[in-house]
């Protein structure tokens, strides 16, 4: 079955939004649309003025060992450019590069993902400071959410984001909220998503990725809650590695799917599942097993529209909290 945002099964949408992780918010005011990159302080009156070169020189030795600079026709390398010639400050401690880098990454994705074109910029250049990029308002809430000045959230959903997911977006590793459900977001899922072990809210559903779902999850993912993959064009089978969500993963959803091969190895092990949805794809498996009645504190079942065969497996009823269970247009 197909939904409109992220699977809801806590209440209404304004339920959904705070059942998660939800980013601290203050409010700034909208104004008018960023037109330029943003300046920070300027240097003392007297002090020497540096070349062009010189300054490029530095923020690539800053860069480098996190992004791809060797194509000067690529995006990363002309923000790169740009910030050589509007950001005054330029750190020398290395104990300032991961903001430094922060502030490069998300500049990075506004322009990957077509910012200018956004429904809403999300008060994006609004300040120098990247942790004042984000609006409250009826009519949109979403943008970047800090921290003590580490990025923690990234809500951009129904936005208008078209493109492909930077892989440096990996380099945010604070983060514990990433949705940008509902765009029109293409190619493959970034592997380097991995490296966001933090992560407490994972939904990219709605949107046009295509690929395999990559291996992103091992035992330092101790917090994730909720995966949300669906309705995309992902092919494939579910990785083993999601067995390493067991501790944390409550809501799974990779329906609206072009997955394929066999689930009961895998999910058998989710024992904190509360809500599973996997309809609308490929999967060609029996339920016969036992491998399903681990899922104690599974409360909705969605397997539907898929290639599950055999008898229907008595040890579904043997849940207590299981209230709805879907297995419509299957071989049952």
């Amino acid at each position: 079955q197909a939904e409109e945002d992220f699977k809801n099964p806590v209440g209404t949408e304004d339920e959904a939004e705070t059942a998660a992780v939800e980013p601290p918010v203050e409010f700034v005011p909208p104004t008018m649309p960023p037109t330029m990159p943003p300046t920070v302080e300027t240097t003392e009156v007297n002090a020497p003025v540096e070349s062009l070169e010189s300054r490029l020189a530095r923020i690539t030795a800053i860069l480098s060992p996190v992004t791809d600079l060797t194509d000067q026709s690529s995006l990363q390398y002309k923000i790169t450019l740009s910030a050589a010639e509007t950001i005054l400050l330029i750190p020398t401690n290395v104990m300032e590069f991961p903001k430094f880098i922060q502030h490069y990454v998300i500049v990075l994705l506004y322009y990957t993902l077509g910012g200018p074109a956004w429904d809403s910029r999300a008060n994006f250049f609004i300040t120098g400071e990247e942790c004042d990029w984000n609006v409250q308002s009826v009519f949109y809430v979403g943008g970047v959410f800090c921290k003590d000045g580490a990025v923690t959230s990234l809500y951009l959903p129904s936005n208008n984001l078209r493109g492909t997911i930077p892989t440096e977006i990996g380099l945010l590793s604070s983060m514990k909220l990433l949705r940008l459900n509902s765009n029109d977001l293409s190619g493959e899922i970034p592997s380097e998503l991995s490296k966001l072990t933090n992560l407490v809210d994972l939904q990219l559903n709605h949107n046009a990725l295509t690929g395999s779902i990559p291996t992103l999850f091992n035992e330092f993912w101790t917090s994730l809650e909720i995966l949300n993959f669906a309705n995309n064009l992902l092919t494939g089978t579910i990785p083993s590695d999601i067995t390493a969500l067991h501790k944390s993963l409550a809501v799974l959803a990779l329906d609206d799917n072009l997955l394929e091969g066999t689930i009961a190895d895998n999910m058998g092990a989710l024992t904190e599942l509360v809500y599973l949805y996997l309809e609308q794809n490929g999967f060609n498996d029996t339920l016969a097993d036992d491998s399903l009645v681990r899922l104690e504190n599974l409360q909705q079942l969605d397997l539907s529209d898929n290639y599950f065969h055999g008898d229907f497996p008595p040890h579904l009823l043997q849940h207590d909290n299981l209230t709805t269970i879907d297995l419509h247009d299957n071989q049952i």
